[in-house]
């Protein structure tokens, strides 16, 4: 593997941390903290709801992306699956960030996986367990725990 293609994965790899990071800040440090003033729990309910569907794609696509520049970026660094295997390996400065990098990256995905197959999910019309908007929502608990009224 070439030097310059080493150098353009290794790229890719921090534009997609960028970005995946920066969109996580913006949520929850611009866009959260802009809704509490609205004082208006269902539509600070559906601008969060509405705003992390449109950041979902974006969230995958950098998620997928770190995960193969990352298995790339190892390639090139002569990282062999032997070695992987061995605890060894695991044991030196650079197997223990790359454990825990990891570990963070199968929580992200778990996490990310988990919100994503139950968000926007409602029970049926019918049904008891139906929520009362906007309070039963998991999007205004969550801005509840920020301190907006709702």
């Amino acid at each position: 593997m070439s030097h310059a293609f080493y150098v353009a994965s290794v790229s890719i790899h921090i534009l997609a941390a960028m970005i995946w990071i920066g969109g996580m800040l913006f949520l929850a440090l611009i866009l959260v903290p802009a809704l509490k003033r609205l004082n208006d729990p269902p539509l600070m309910v559906r601008l969060v709801r509405d705003t992390g569907r449109r950041f979902r794609t974006v969230g995958w696509v950098t998620l997928i992306t770190l995960v193969v520049t990352g298995t790339t970026n190892l390639m090139a660094r002569g990282v062999t699956v032997e070695q992987l295997k061995s605890m060894d390996y695991w044991k030196t400065p650079f197997g223990s960030v790359l454990a825990f990098k990891l570990i963070c990256v199968l929580c992200i995905l778990t996490i990310s996986l988990v919100t994503t197959s139950t968000s926007g999910r409602t029970p049926r019309k019918n049904s008891a367990l139906r929520p009362t908007p906007p309070k039963d929502f998991a999007c205004a608990k969550w801005l509840r725990g920020w301190g907006a009224p709702t």
